[in-house]
């Protein structure tokens, strides 16, 4: 007999800090359990399970959490242990590091994404301060692997390069004296 799916929303009902509609913190947030943010936070966050970003909700700076639940706007990266999910009325302009991503129709993301287990790890475990966040989405504090370089325009790739023997390199005075 198939086990019934285990519901993840037990864990939203249980909210224990909430940063209200009004309210601007500055700073860094730190919470162990479900915290809900409706206003402003102009600093880093790091909560130990769930974050829910609500409609009118704005983070400028990084958010570390288990699972993320984007309503609002962030300007920041995200990094999450499980899930990022940004909803239809989401905005975020940062990288987003996570197993599990999932983007709602008309939700906005200006980033890189990385996901997977073998995603690479940002190179340092705490998170940049707000003001050195990477708002333009460069990913300069992800490790890169290795691309090989484009042909320049009007050149060449090496794998489908001409011959000598099929003229196309030869000189102009060469292809003037040959006429």
């Amino acid at each position: 007999m198939l086990k019934k799916k285990e519901n993840n929303d037990a864990q939203f009902a249980k909210i224990k800090s909430i940063i209200g509609q009004d309210a601007v913190f500055e700073g860094t947030l730190q919470a162990k359990e479900t915290t809900r943010v409706d206003g402003l936070i102009k600093g880093d966050v790091k909560i130990d399970t769930v974050l829910v970003l609500g409609l009118t909700g704005k983070i400028v700076g990084n958010v570390r959490a288990a699972t993320i639940m984007i309503g609002g706007t962030v300007e920041g990266d995200l990094i999450a242990s499980d899930k990022i999910t940004i909803s239809a009325t989401g905005k975020v302009t940062g990288n987003l590091h996570t197993k599990k991503l999932v983007v709602d129709e008309n939700a906005v993301f200006f980033g890189q994404c990385f996901m997977g287990d073998d995603v690479p790890k940002p190179v340092s475990e705490a998170p940049l301060k707000a003001a050195e966040a990477p708002v333009s989405g460069s990913g300069a504090e992800y490790r890169k692997t290795p691309r090989a370089k484009a042909a320049e325009p009007g050149e060449y790739p090496k794998s489908v390069r001409p011959r000598v023997s099929d003229g196309l390199n030869e000189s102009d005075e060469e292809r003037a004296a040959g006429e």
